[in-house]
Protein backbone atom coordinates (compact mmCIF):
# COMPACT_ATOMS: atom_id res chain seq x y z
CA UNK A 1 0.00 0.00 0.00
CA UNK A 2 1.62 3.53 -0.89
CA UNK A 3 1.36 6.09 1.10
CA UNK A 4 -0.15 9.31 0.30
CA UNK A 5 2.24 12.03 0.27
CA UNK A 6 2.28 14.51 3.27
CA UNK A 7 0.66 17.67 2.90
CA UNK A 8 2.68 20.96 4.08
CA UNK A 9 2.03 24.55 4.41
CA UNK A 10 3.90 27.01 3.35
CA UNK A 11 4.43 30.49 4.86
CA UNK A 12 1.29 32.47 4.53
CA UNK A 13 3.05 35.24 2.29
CA UNK A 14 3.73 33.45 -0.72
CA UNK A 15 0.90 30.62 0.37
CA UNK A 16 -1.29 33.80 -0.97
CA UNK A 17 0.36 33.88 -4.19
CA UNK A 18 1.36 29.68 -4.99
CA UNK A 19 -2.29 29.06 -7.11
CA UNK A 20 -1.88 31.44 -9.04
CA UNK A 21 1.58 30.47 -9.65
CA UNK A 22 0.78 27.25 -10.60
CA UNK A 23 -2.18 28.24 -12.92
CA UNK A 24 0.04 30.29 -14.75
CA UNK A 25 2.87 28.33 -14.99
CA UNK A 26 0.52 24.90 -15.81
CA UNK A 27 0.02 27.13 -19.41
CA UNK A 28 3.16 25.51 -20.55
CA UNK A 29 4.07 23.18 -18.28
CA UNK A 30 2.43 19.87 -16.41
CA UNK A 31 2.60 20.95 -12.64
CA UNK A 32 3.65 17.05 -12.30
CA UNK A 33 6.59 18.28 -13.55
CA UNK A 34 7.69 21.04 -11.59
CA UNK A 35 8.82 20.90 -8.17
CA UNK A 36 8.71 23.87 -5.29
CA UNK A 37 12.07 24.29 -3.32
CA UNK A 38 14.05 26.74 -1.66
CA UNK A 39 13.95 28.48 1.48
CA UNK A 40 9.98 28.91 1.47
CA UNK A 41 9.51 24.67 1.82
CA UNK A 42 12.62 24.92 4.32
CA UNK A 43 11.06 26.96 6.38
CA UNK A 44 7.30 24.53 6.19
CA UNK A 45 9.04 22.38 7.68
CA UNK A 46 11.40 24.09 10.15
CA UNK A 47 9.61 27.41 11.13
CA UNK A 48 12.99 29.51 11.05
CA UNK A 49 12.07 32.32 9.11
CA UNK A 50 9.70 34.39 6.86
CA UNK A 51 10.00 33.68 3.32
CA UNK A 52 8.55 35.70 0.94
CA UNK A 53 9.15 33.77 -2.68
CA UNK A 54 8.47 31.49 -4.93
CA UNK A 55 11.26 29.03 -6.34
CA UNK A 56 9.81 26.43 -8.63
CA UNK A 57 12.04 24.01 -10.45
CA UNK A 58 11.62 22.48 -13.97
CA UNK A 59 12.72 18.56 -13.93
CA UNK A 60 13.83 17.27 -17.34
CA UNK A 61 14.13 18.91 -20.62
CA UNK A 62 11.26 20.64 -20.41
CA UNK A 63 11.61 24.02 -19.82
CA UNK A 64 14.80 24.24 -21.94
CA UNK A 65 12.45 23.06 -25.58
CA UNK A 66 9.78 25.16 -23.97
CA UNK A 67 11.43 28.57 -24.48
CA UNK A 68 13.25 27.51 -27.25
CA UNK A 69 10.22 26.34 -29.16
CA UNK A 70 7.50 28.85 -27.67
CA UNK A 71 9.38 31.77 -26.34
CA UNK A 72 7.22 33.95 -28.41
CA UNK A 73 4.17 32.21 -26.95
CA UNK A 74 5.43 32.18 -23.03
CA UNK A 75 5.87 36.33 -23.82
CA UNK A 76 2.41 37.35 -24.91
CA UNK A 77 1.08 35.12 -22.38
CA UNK A 78 2.83 36.85 -19.75
CA UNK A 79 2.11 40.06 -20.98
CA UNK A 80 -1.75 38.85 -21.41
CA UNK A 81 -1.80 37.43 -17.63
CA UNK A 82 -0.45 40.69 -16.47
CA UNK A 83 -2.84 42.96 -18.62
CA UNK A 84 -5.71 40.65 -17.04
CA UNK A 85 -4.24 41.98 -13.44
CA UNK A 86 -3.12 37.69 -12.99
CA UNK A 87 0.43 38.73 -12.15
CA UNK A 88 1.85 41.86 -12.43
CA UNK A 89 2.69 43.88 -15.67
CA UNK A 90 6.21 44.95 -13.84
CA UNK A 91 9.14 42.52 -13.27
CA UNK A 92 7.89 40.06 -16.04
CA UNK A 93 11.54 38.66 -17.77
CA UNK A 94 12.71 35.19 -19.37
CA UNK A 95 17.07 35.36 -18.34
CA UNK A 96 18.96 33.48 -20.57
CA UNK A 97 15.91 31.60 -22.00
CA UNK A 98 16.13 29.54 -19.31
CA UNK A 99 14.66 31.41 -16.32
CA UNK A 100 11.10 32.90 -16.04
CA UNK A 101 10.25 35.41 -13.86
CA UNK A 102 7.31 37.32 -12.88
CA UNK A 103 5.50 38.73 -9.38
CA UNK A 104 2.17 38.27 -7.91
CA UNK A 105 1.45 41.15 -5.68
CA UNK A 106 4.81 41.36 -3.75
CA UNK A 107 5.64 37.61 -4.20
CA UNK A 108 8.74 36.91 -7.05
CA UNK A 109 8.32 34.17 -8.64
CA UNK A 110 10.94 31.88 -10.69
CA UNK A 111 10.43 29.06 -12.61
CA UNK A 112 14.50 27.37 -13.27
CA UNK A 113 15.51 24.46 -14.77
CA UNK A 114 17.41 21.85 -13.21
CA UNK A 115 19.74 19.01 -14.20
CA UNK A 116 19.48 16.84 -11.65
CA UNK A 117 18.33 16.67 -8.33
CA UNK A 118 19.76 14.93 -5.01
CA UNK A 119 16.94 12.96 -4.52
CA UNK A 120 12.94 13.39 -5.60
CA UNK A 121 11.14 11.04 -2.90
CA UNK A 122 8.00 13.00 -4.13
CA UNK A 123 6.47 12.14 -0.71
CA UNK A 124 5.65 16.09 0.48
CA UNK A 125 3.06 18.32 -1.74
CA UNK A 126 1.81 22.00 -1.40
CA UNK A 127 -1.42 21.66 0.24
CA UNK A 128 -2.94 24.11 -1.67
CA UNK A 129 -1.67 22.97 -5.17
CA UNK A 130 -0.72 19.58 -5.16
CA UNK A 131 2.90 20.36 -6.54
CA UNK A 132 5.42 18.07 -5.02
CA UNK A 133 7.67 19.61 -2.76
CA UNK A 134 12.01 19.68 -3.20
CA UNK A 135 13.93 17.29 -1.13
CA UNK A 136 15.45 18.86 1.33
CA UNK A 137 18.70 17.61 0.15
CA UNK A 138 18.54 18.83 -3.24
CA UNK A 139 17.73 22.32 -1.64
CA UNK A 140 20.63 22.67 0.64
CA UNK A 141 22.89 20.98 -2.57
CA UNK A 142 21.78 24.11 -4.63
CA UNK A 143 22.70 26.65 -1.45
CA UNK A 144 25.88 25.12 -0.86
CA UNK A 145 26.79 24.02 -3.92
CA UNK A 146 25.59 25.82 -6.83
CA UNK A 147 25.09 29.52 -5.06
CA UNK A 148 27.88 29.24 -2.18
CA UNK A 149 30.35 27.45 -3.69
CA UNK A 150 30.74 27.64 -7.45
CA UNK A 151 28.01 31.12 -8.25
CA UNK A 152 29.23 32.21 -4.89
CA UNK A 153 25.58 34.65 -4.91
CA UNK A 154 24.24 32.95 -1.58
CA UNK A 155 22.42 35.49 0.56
CA UNK A 156 22.02 36.15 4.09
CA UNK A 157 19.05 33.84 3.69
CA UNK A 158 21.44 30.79 2.00
CA UNK A 159 23.95 30.90 5.59
CA UNK A 160 20.93 31.12 7.98
CA UNK A 161 19.25 28.17 6.48
CA UNK A 162 22.64 26.26 6.37
CA UNK A 163 23.09 27.25 9.87
CA UNK A 164 19.80 25.93 10.94
CA UNK A 165 20.46 22.62 8.81
CA UNK A 166 22.95 21.57 11.12
CA UNK A 167 20.23 20.97 13.65
CA UNK A 168 17.61 20.32 11.85
CA UNK A 169 18.86 18.13 8.61
CA UNK A 170 21.98 17.05 9.65
CA UNK A 171 22.23 13.91 7.71
CA UNK A 172 21.19 16.06 4.44
CA UNK A 173 23.69 18.55 5.16
CA UNK A 174 26.22 16.01 5.54
CA UNK A 175 25.53 14.33 2.39
CA UNK A 176 26.00 17.09 0.73
CA UNK A 177 29.27 18.77 1.86
CA UNK A 178 30.87 15.26 1.47
CA UNK A 179 29.50 15.37 -2.16
CA UNK A 180 30.97 18.24 -2.66
CA UNK A 181 35.23 17.81 -4.41
CA UNK A 182 37.42 18.09 -1.20
CA UNK A 183 39.31 20.62 -3.47
CA UNK A 184 36.20 23.28 -3.36
CA UNK A 185 35.53 23.15 -0.11
CA UNK A 186 37.83 25.35 0.69
CA UNK A 187 36.41 27.65 -1.79
CA UNK A 188 33.36 28.00 0.74
CA UNK A 189 35.62 28.10 3.70
CA UNK A 190 37.44 31.55 1.80
CA UNK A 191 34.14 32.84 0.61
CA UNK A 192 32.32 32.83 3.90
CA UNK A 193 35.66 34.86 5.48
CA UNK A 194 35.34 37.34 2.65
CA UNK A 195 31.58 37.83 3.90
CA UNK A 196 32.51 37.78 7.18
CA UNK A 197 34.78 40.40 6.06
CA UNK A 198 31.82 42.55 4.29
CA UNK A 199 32.43 41.23 0.92
CA UNK A 200 29.28 41.97 -1.19
CA UNK A 201 27.70 43.85 1.96
CA UNK A 202 25.44 45.99 -0.37
CA UNK A 203 24.13 42.65 -2.59
CA UNK A 204 21.52 41.37 -0.83
CA UNK A 205 19.39 44.32 0.66
CA UNK A 206 16.09 43.07 -1.15
CA UNK A 207 16.51 39.61 0.56
CA UNK A 208 17.13 40.12 4.08
CA UNK A 209 16.22 37.89 6.71
CA UNK A 210 13.00 38.65 8.58
CA UNK A 211 11.15 37.30 11.33
CA UNK A 212 13.79 34.68 12.30
CA UNK A 213 12.73 32.27 14.78
CA UNK A 214 16.86 32.27 16.19
CA UNK A 215 18.29 35.82 15.76
CA UNK A 216 21.46 34.83 17.76
CA UNK A 217 22.55 32.64 15.05
CA UNK A 218 22.24 36.39 12.31
CA UNK A 219 24.65 38.30 14.75
CA UNK A 220 27.72 36.73 13.48
CA UNK A 221 26.34 34.45 10.86
CA UNK A 222 29.66 34.73 8.24
CA UNK A 223 31.55 33.80 10.69
CA UNK A 224 29.54 30.87 11.82
CA UNK A 225 29.44 29.83 8.52
CA UNK A 226 32.98 29.40 7.99
CA UNK A 227 33.24 27.91 11.47
CA UNK A 228 30.80 25.11 10.09
CA UNK A 229 32.87 24.32 7.00
CA UNK A 230 36.01 24.66 8.65
CA UNK A 231 34.93 22.15 11.44
CA UNK A 232 33.60 19.90 8.79
CA UNK A 233 30.80 20.45 10.30
CA UNK A 234 31.39 19.49 13.54
CA UNK A 235 30.80 22.80 15.18
CA UNK A 236 26.84 23.13 16.19
CA UNK A 237 25.61 26.58 15.72
CA UNK A 238 22.20 26.05 17.15
CA UNK A 239 21.08 24.01 20.24
CA UNK A 240 17.56 23.51 20.90
CA UNK A 241 17.77 21.74 24.24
Amino acid sequence: MTNSPRKRRIHQSPARAVKTAVHVLSRWINPESIRLGGGTVLESRWHHRKSTDLDFFAIGDQIDELLYNRYDEICEDLIAFGTRGTISPHGIRITGRSFIHFLINDTPVSLIPTSYLQSDPCNEIEEQTGVYLNSTSDILAKKLVDRLCYAQIATDRDAYDLLIARTFAYDELRYVWRSLDPLARPRVIEHCQYRAEGGLAQSNRSRDLSEVRYPHLVTELWDNAKRLFETDLEFQPLHTG
